[in-house]
């Protein structure tokens, strides 16, 4: 005859009801950055009027930078030494809105000018990526006018960011802003020196020359 299965015994007492999940962690709080644009040094291709490019990194929105009317205006600022850049935000002369429009915004690591983007000839949404050393270049195209300030999430490392316009007019800029901090960069190691020789190899020298 086969055995009943066995059937183990139901406990002495109920079981509590099973407890809610555990909550989900909290959401982490974005690390403010600093506007590093504020110790910048800055350079534009005019400035007609006194209309300094200073006046676009005092931390006035009131004042702006201005260019004359050129071919691909162009404005540069140099942080130094190379820095993680998070974010830049760009503030629009009020009421000349137009004079801020259909740009590059670049970071980069060099400063030669014959390496700027010039009408990208195959754009895409995010930027031009056919542009060479893109190692050395972080370009992001932006397009049509805004209105009072653009905000560009980056997550880039270069020690020069450069606004250029893609096409003929003047470049008004009222503030901007750089949010990042420096990049901490190791010195390179020293050549190697000579290997050091073999005790033995060292003796036998030692002797020939006696």
């Amino acid at each position: 005859l086969n055995s009943p299965p066995l059937v183990p015994p139901p406990p002495p007492w109920p079981l509590p009801p099973p407890g809610p999940p555990p909550a989900p962690p909290p959401p982490r709080t974005p690390r403010p950055f600093r506007n590093v644009a504020l110790n910048a040094e800055c350079m534009q291709s005019s400035s007609p009027d006194n209309a300094s490019c200073s006046f676009a990194i005092n931390n006035d929105t009131a004042t702006y930078s201005h260019t004359m009317a050129e071919d691909q205006p162009w404005f540069l600022l140099d942080l130094h030494k190379p820095h993680w850049i998070d974010s830049v935000r760009l503030w629009n002369r009020p009421g000349y809105q137009e004079h801020l429009r259909d740009f590059y915004l670049v970071i980069s690591n060099v400063s030669d000018r014959s390496r700027w983007p010039s009408r990208c000839r195959e754009p895409e949404p995010d930027g031009c990526p056919a542009i060479e050393d893109s190692g050395d270049m972080l370009v992001r195209r932006v397009e049509g006018v805004f209105d009072r300030r653009v905000h560009l999430q980056l997550d880039a490392v270069g020690q020069y960011v450069l606004v250029k316009r893609r096409h003929t007019g003047p470049l008004d800029i009222s503030e901007i802003e750089v949010f990042g901090e420096e990049v901490e960069i190791a010195p390179p190691a020293p050549p190697p020196g000579p290997a050091a020789l073999p005790a033995a190899t060292t003796a036998a020298t030692a002797a020939a020359t006696a």
